[in-house]
């Protein structure tokens, strides 16, 4: 027996190739749809919720974070992600890039490590990486951050300690 013979797939009895196309696409909604949020409407079809354009710069100890996530969990909707800069800088994204976060109450969150993105557990070169900033701060039920956006409120910074 070749090795290529172990590997092909065998047809089930009684399978047919339109059954085969359903069954993928079943399996393709099954992904797709709960992520048609993304896509300009809630799931229920409604417009998504008012967003404000959010921005700042997070610092720890005083100087800027220079890599790292800062999450916006509202307490009702939709969390907002920004990706901190090298120079600190972030700015949000909730449903689109740089649309920023619902308006209301917002728990928050910094995480930041030194570990390389490209480098996977077990290959050459990894090693665990090393979170940059107190684990407090990598929870926004322990890191203490809060902010509520309003259209008043287009700037936020967060100095660590």
């Amino acid at each position: 027996m070749r090795l290529t013979d172990r590997a092909r797939p065998r047809p089930t009895p009684g399978a047919s190739p339109a059954r085969a196309f359903f069954k993928a696409w079943n399996c393709l909604a099954l992904v797709t749809l709960p992520l048609s949020g993304a896509a300009g409407c809630t799931q229920d079809g409604e417009p998504h919720p008012k967003t404000i354009a959010v921005k700042g710069r997070v610092t720890y100890l005083g100087r800027p974070l220079e890599r790292g996530t800062i999450s916006f969990l509202p307490d009702d909707g939709w969390p907002a992600i920004g990706e901190i800069q090298t120079d600190g800088s972030y700015s949000l994204s909730t449903f689109d890039k740089g649309d920023g976060a619902v308006l209301g109450h917002h728990r928050v969150a910094v995480s930041s490590s030194d570990g390389d993105p490209t480098v996977m557990p077990g290959s050459p070169g990894y090693k665990p990486p090393k979170e940059l900033v107190p684990k407090k701060y990598t929870a926004a039920e322990s890191s203490g951050l809060e902010a509520t956006v309003g259209p008043e409120l287009r700037e936020l910074n967060f100095d660590l300690k």
